[in-house]
């Protein structure tokens, strides 16, 4: 994991207040996981106490750091916020259309985006927001993924392979 300067300084090149505060709760809520882990491995005795102790105020330092970023760009840029909302798909907070990760999934929400007459907007919208990877393989911009994993918390639908559909 980078340290807190370095995510700091990372965080300081994106310009964007609504991609910013974005990145900083996808971050936050991927480092729930690894904080609890730690602690599921001290509860068990799998690591010492000091190490906890190390690894926890490692992590709580960007909590320490992150929860007042994140209130503080929601206060001074909650226009925007509620214009993106506004903007938003129905049910979704923050993406213009439901994402999608592979066939399955495109079945699913396709009929809805049809049925709206949007089917033409979407797919333009999809694949303005894709970024050719390496090999084979294709991946959503990173503010789309930061984006979609916040969505999650509502109602998630886990694939296979780990990726969220967007969907109510």
């Amino acid at each position: 994991m980078q340290s807190l300067d370095e995510y700091k300084n990372f965080v300081s090149t994106i310009k964007d207040p609504l991609e910013r505060l974005d990145e900083i709760e996808a971050f936050l809520e991927f480092l729930e996981n690894p904080r609890t882990e730690i602690e599921g491995h001290y509860d068990m005795g799998s690591i010492s106490r000091e190490a906890y102790e190390t690894e926890s105020q490692e992590l709580d330092s960007y909590f320490n750091w992150g929860m007042p970023q994140i209130s503080a760009l929601k206060t001074e840029h909650a226009d925007i916020i509620n214009k993106r909302a506004k903007k938003a798909w129905s049910g979704h907070k923050r993406l213009k259309f439901p994402v999608v990760w592979n066939r399955e999934s495109y079945n699913k929400i396709e009929p809805e985006i049809r049925t709206a007459g949007r089917k033409g907007d979407w797919i333009e919208w999809l694949l303005g927001n894709l970024t050719e990877g390496k090999e084979e393989y294709w991946t959503y911009e990173d503010r789309i993924l930061n984006a979609a994993q916040l969505r999650s918390e509502t109602t998630p639908q886990v694939l296979q392979h780990g990726l969220i559909i967007l969907r109510e």
